[in-house]
């Protein structure tokens, strides 16, 4: 199943049934948004099941980040007391 990434896709060889896959990477780089893009990809449009956790993130954080790439909508802007 690819990612909508050719380039990824092509080094990863697409994603596979039973598969775990870690993501890495300095901080800053973009590797939440990335792997929740990825999250939001294969359940919205290829109706699959994903677990996504992370070590420094609490549910109220992912869920916020998740919004905000659904939503396009500035994940700073969610995370203030008056949105």
């Amino acid at each position: 199943m690819n990612s909508g990434f050719p380039t990824f896709d092509n080094l990863i060889g697409g994603f596979k049934r039973g598969r775990l896959y870690i993501l890495g990477g300095e901080p800053g780089t973009g590797k939440t948004g990335l792997a929740l893009y990825l999250a939001q990809r294969l359940v919205f449009d290829k109706k699959k099941k994903v677990l996504f956790f992370s070590l420094e993130m609490s549910a109220f954080d992912i869920v916020g980040r998740l919004a905000s790439v659904i939503g396009g909508i500035s994940s700073w802007r969610i995370q203030q007391p008056w949105f």
